[in-house]
C-alpha cells in the first residue's frame, strides 16, 4: 500500500512511533479501522486500536505499542509488518512497569510481559506468500534462540526443542494474501495463533511465547524499532 494523499482521502496527521495516524477516509483505503498506523518502511497499516475473540469472555480490546517492518538487510526485501499490543486491561500496568526509575532492563520487560500480562503480535506480509515460507523463518528464528535459551537452562533442552517442534507442525497452511492477518497472542505459557481472526492452534510452553517477546522487544530484537517505539509509547502514553 502506497501512502494515501490527504488532498484525495482526508487528513493524514503526525501519529504514534513516527508513523503516520490515518483519519477521515484514508483510513478505508489503507485497513478499514478507523484509527490505523502506518509502517514507515512498508507502509503497511496497523489499527490503533483492535478488538478480538481472543478468550471466553468474548471480545477483547488491544492497544497498538510500536509497529515496524521485518525486511532482508542485504537484499533490502520486504518480509512482513508487525505491530505490538497491549491487552487493554493491562495497559496502565506495562507503562507504569517501564517508567520506572531506573528503567527495567529488556531482559526484565519481556519476562514481566509474559508472566503477568497479554501481548499480542500482529503480522501482516508485505507481499503474497505461502504461510509456509513465514513458518520456515520464524521456525529458524525459535531454534536459534533455542539453542541459545538452553545455553543458560541446560535441563529444558528436550522440552524446548519438543515446542519448536509442536510449533513448526501446529503453523497454518497455505497462502498468506496481501491484506491478510496473522495473530500471535502470548499470556504467560499460553500461546495462540489465529489467521484471519480464527484460531489456528494453541500450545503450552514457557519458552515460545517469551522467544517472541524477545524476538520483536529484546535487547537483539530482529525489529528495532518495535522495541523503541514501545517504550516511547509505554512512557508518554
Amino acid at each position: 500500500l502506497e501512502m494515501v494523499s490527504s488532498s484525495l482521502f482526508g487528513r493524514v496527521v503526525g501519529g504514534l512511533f513516527g508513523a503516520s495516524l490515518v483519519t477521515g477516509h484514508a483510513q478505508n483505503v489503507l485497513c478499514g479501522f478507523v484509527d490505523c498506523v502506518v509502517d514507515p518502511k512498508s507502509k503497511l497499516a496497523h489499527p490503533k486500536q483492535m478488538k478480538r475473540n481472543t478468550n471466553e469472555e468474548g471480545e477483547e480490546q488491544f492497544e497498538l505499542f510500536g509497529v515496524g517492518t521485518r525486511a532482508v538487510t542485504f537484499l533490502n526485501y520486504y518480509v512482513y509488518s508487525a505491530g505490538v499490543y497491549v491487552s487493554q486491561r493491562d495497559v496502565a500496568a506495562v507503562c507504569s512497569f517501564t517508567r520506572q526509575n531506573p528503567p527495567p532492563t529488556q531482559e526484565r520487560l519481556t519476562t514481566q510481559l509474559k508472566d503477568s500480562h497479554r501481548v499480542a503480535i500482529r503480522i501482516t506480509p508485505y507481499r503474497k506468500a505461502a504461510l509456509s515460507h513465514l513458518r520456515d523463518g520464524l521456525g529458524r528464528a525459535l531454534d536459534a534462540r533455542g539453542y541459545a535459551y538452553i545455553m543458560d537452562h541446560p535441563n529444558e533442552a528436550e522440552q524446548v526443542a519438543s515446542d519448536i517442534a509442536t510449533f513448526k507442525k501446529m503453523f497454518p497452511h497455505g497462502q498468506f494474501q496481501i491484506d491478510q492477518e496473522l495473530l500471535f497472542v502470548i499470556e504467560g505459557e499460553t500461546f495462540t495463533a489465529y489467521l484471519e481472526k480464527q484460531e489456528s492452534f494453541t500450545m503450552k510452553s514457557k519458552f515460545v511465547g517469551l522467544a517472541f517477546l524477545n524476538a520483536y522487544l529484546g535487547d537483539d530484537a530482529v525489529i528495532p524499532e518495535i522495541k523503541d517505539n514501545f517504550t516511547e509509547h509505554a512512557s508518554n502514553r
